[in-house]
């Protein structure tokens, strides 16, 4: 009898019921084991851990001569990333103006806004937007819309890369002439790699082909940690369009040295 008890005993517990185990807890399924449910305290802490994490970074950077040459150079950056577990947002906000012997020489203002929705294994869909107000490039503002396929490939201590693909669409608006409408194929890529603690090299391009304009664009920014907050930046930008109006160079190039804070 002893021996059936206890080989009764094992096949009610394969099957889930644990009636060898005392008497059912109230509120429990007596026929499949249910887990305990975490306290206050563990659904606090794992709401804390997938919360999103928004981080944000301020350059400026100002260059003043007097004496053989009178010249003012302004510089400013603003960018903010809002990640969540299924959503990233992202916002760039940058003006540049030279000035030479009291005369503009450059006056460039820019915004960029992304929302990825994030999938499995670095894979996510994004919609993009960026408007473009240059004084010099021969257009009153430029405004383009994206949308499309991004992946993380590599995302390491050392390195970070991904890439992102899709169509979009520009509106031109020169300052003679009519407005220019066209359909894009956007293609953009970025890159990081961390030498050491402290210093870190950021690269970004995108290549928007359209009908009537092609325009490429190249970012490259060597950052030098000051402390957890501050660093310096060396940053070199690099502009061309194949199709510019009348009298405007195809190659746009900005150097510059700035401060930046952290947050």
């Amino acid at each position: 009898m002893t021996m059936l008890r206890y080989a009764g005993c094992a096949a009610i517990l394969l099957l889930g019921i644990p009636v060898c185990q005392g008497a059912p807890v109230p509120g429990k399924d007596i026929f499949w084991y249910q887990p305990e449910e975490p306290d206050q305290g563990d659904k606090d802490a794992a709401a804390e851990g997938t919360a999103a994490a928004f981080t944000g970074n301020v350059e400026l950077g100002f260059v003043m001569t007097r004496g053989n040459s009178d010249t003012e150079t302004l510089q400013t950056k603003v960018a903010m990333v809002h990640d969540g577990e299924h959503w990233r947002q992202k916002l760039k906000l940058e003006a540049v103006r030279v000035q030479d012997a009291g005369t503009t020489t450059t006056d460039r203002y820019q915004f960029n806004g992304q929302s990825d929705r994030k999938m499995s294994s670095g894979a996510y869909l994004f919609a993009a937007v960026a408007h473009e107000v240059d004084k010099f490039s021969g257009f009153d503002f430029q405004s383009s819309l994206f949308a499309g396929y991004g992946r993380d490939f590599v995302k390491t201590e050392k390195w970070e890369f991904g890439a992102e693909v899709g169509p979009g669409y520009r509106y031109s608006e020169p300052v003679s002439g009519d407005p220019e409408q066209e359909a894009l194929l956007h293609l953009a890529g970025r890159g990081k790699y961390q030498f050491n603690e402290h210093v870190a090299i950021d690269a970004s391009v995108a290549h928007d082909r359209g009908k009537k304009q092609v325009i490429s664009l190249a970012n490259v920014s060597l950052v030098s940690r000051l402390n957890a907050r501050l660093a310096m930046n060396i940053n070199w930008g690099f502009k061309h369009n194949d199709s510019p109006p009348a009298g405007v160079k195809k190659v746009d190039v900005l150097t510059s040295v700035t401060v930046s804070y952290s947050f």
